[in-house]
Protein backbone atom coordinates (compact mmCIF):
# COMPACT_ATOMS: atom_id res chain seq x y z
CA UNK A 1 0.00 0.00 0.00
CA UNK A 2 2.59 2.00 0.95
CA UNK A 3 4.87 1.79 -2.47
CA UNK A 4 1.23 2.51 -4.50
CA UNK A 5 0.55 5.33 -2.82
CA UNK A 6 4.47 6.72 -3.73
CA UNK A 7 3.96 5.65 -6.76
CA UNK A 8 0.23 7.55 -7.08
CA UNK A 9 2.02 10.86 -6.68
CA UNK A 10 4.94 10.51 -8.50
CA UNK A 11 2.77 10.06 -11.01
CA UNK A 12 0.94 13.22 -10.26
CA UNK A 13 -1.70 12.58 -7.84
CA UNK A 14 -2.66 15.57 -6.11
CA UNK A 15 -4.19 13.81 -3.05
CA UNK A 16 -3.60 10.26 -1.90
CA UNK A 17 -5.95 8.22 0.26
CA UNK A 18 -5.34 4.67 1.39
CA UNK A 19 -8.24 2.28 2.27
CA UNK A 20 -8.66 -1.43 3.82
CA UNK A 21 -11.41 -3.46 4.49
CA UNK A 22 -9.73 -5.14 7.46
CA UNK A 23 -6.98 -3.06 9.45
CA UNK A 24 -4.61 -5.98 10.04
CA UNK A 25 -1.54 -4.64 9.23
CA UNK A 26 2.44 -5.67 9.85
CA UNK A 27 3.67 -3.81 12.56
CA UNK A 28 6.46 -2.00 10.55
CA UNK A 29 2.89 -0.64 8.39
CA UNK A 30 2.48 2.53 10.17
CA UNK A 31 6.12 3.83 9.51
CA UNK A 32 5.84 2.89 6.34
CA UNK A 33 2.65 4.84 5.62
CA UNK A 34 3.65 7.70 7.61
CA UNK A 35 6.14 8.25 5.80
CA UNK A 36 6.32 11.25 4.00
CA UNK A 37 6.76 10.47 0.21
CA UNK A 38 3.83 8.43 0.33
CA UNK A 39 1.79 11.54 0.85
CA UNK A 40 -1.56 9.84 2.41
CA UNK A 41 -4.12 12.58 3.95
CA UNK A 42 -6.64 9.61 5.25
CA UNK A 43 -6.20 5.96 6.17
CA UNK A 44 -9.56 4.37 6.55
CA UNK A 45 -10.01 0.98 7.56
CA UNK A 46 -13.51 -0.91 8.78
CA UNK A 47 -13.53 -2.36 12.58
CA UNK A 48 -13.36 -6.06 11.11
CA UNK A 49 -10.35 -6.65 13.18
CA UNK A 50 -9.45 -4.15 15.93
CA UNK A 51 -5.94 -5.42 16.04
CA UNK A 52 -4.67 -1.85 14.17
CA UNK A 53 -5.24 -0.73 17.79
CA UNK A 54 -3.26 -2.97 20.15
CA UNK A 55 -0.06 -1.92 16.98
CA UNK A 56 -0.63 1.26 16.24
CA UNK A 57 0.75 3.25 18.72
CA UNK A 58 -1.94 6.11 20.68
CA UNK A 59 1.44 9.26 19.56
CA UNK A 60 1.99 8.09 16.23
CA UNK A 61 1.86 11.00 13.62
CA UNK A 62 -0.55 8.58 11.31
CA UNK A 63 -2.99 8.28 14.15
CA UNK A 64 -4.53 11.82 13.41
CA UNK A 65 -5.10 10.74 9.69
CA UNK A 66 -6.70 7.61 10.81
CA UNK A 67 -10.47 6.46 9.87
CA UNK A 68 -12.00 4.34 11.52
CA UNK A 69 -15.68 3.17 9.87
CA UNK A 70 -18.27 0.44 11.97
CA UNK A 71 -19.24 -2.00 10.13
CA UNK A 72 -22.23 -2.93 13.09
CA UNK A 73 -24.86 -0.63 11.06
CA UNK A 74 -24.39 -2.60 8.41
CA UNK A 75 -24.46 -6.16 9.96
CA UNK A 76 -27.68 -5.22 12.04
CA UNK A 77 -29.32 -4.20 9.37
CA UNK A 78 -28.56 -7.62 7.29
CA UNK A 79 -29.23 -9.74 10.05
CA UNK A 80 -32.82 -8.15 10.62
CA UNK A 81 -33.18 -8.32 6.55
CA UNK A 82 -32.35 -11.82 7.22
CA UNK A 83 -34.31 -12.80 9.83
CA UNK A 84 -37.24 -11.02 8.30
CA UNK A 85 -37.40 -8.57 11.19
CA UNK A 86 -38.75 -5.47 10.50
Amino acid sequence: MSRACRCLSQLGARRVFAYATHGDFAEDAFDRLSDPSSRIENLVVTNTIPRYQAVFPKDHPLRKRLVVLSVAPMIAHHICEISLMP
